[in-house]
């Protein structure tokens, strides 16, 4: 089930992989990775509907992926996202800067120091 669910999100068929995922992320409740997938999830469709309830949703899910894994570097960056998009500009700050402590290599870093500088 959850390969469905990443095959299907390069397509762009993210309303479909999101209920995957979620069932997924709720089988294997302490699956780091898993939950920081489903955040991304969230955040490709909140981008497309401008939902702000999936902005919700996305910093919850990695923050649940931060309490089974405090350093993964892809559900920081996902927080760091969310807090951004829903305008929480100082949670935002610390959440990149917090991301950067974790991950300083050209990449997702050269983003977040963007995302950090716009915000400053």
């Amino acid at each position: 089930m959850a390969y469905l669910a990443f095959a299907s999100w390069p397509l762009g068929e993210v309303d479909r992989a999101i209920p995957l995922l979620e069932q997924a992320a709720e089988q294997r409740s302490n699956d780091a990775s898993m939950l920081s997938d489903l955040s991304a999830a969230y955040l490709a469709r909140a981008a497309r509907s401008q939902n702000h309830q999936d902005l919700m949703k996305a910093l919850a899910a990695a923050d649940r992926a931060l309490q089974a894994n405090p350093r993964l570097f892809e559900a920081l960056f996902n927080r760091a996202l969310a807090l951004e998009q829903l305008s929480l500009r100082d949670e935002a700050k610390a959440a990149w800067e917090e991301y950067l402590r974790i991950d300083d290599q050209p990449g997702w870093a050269d983003d977040a120091r963007s995302h950090l500088s716009a915000l400053r």
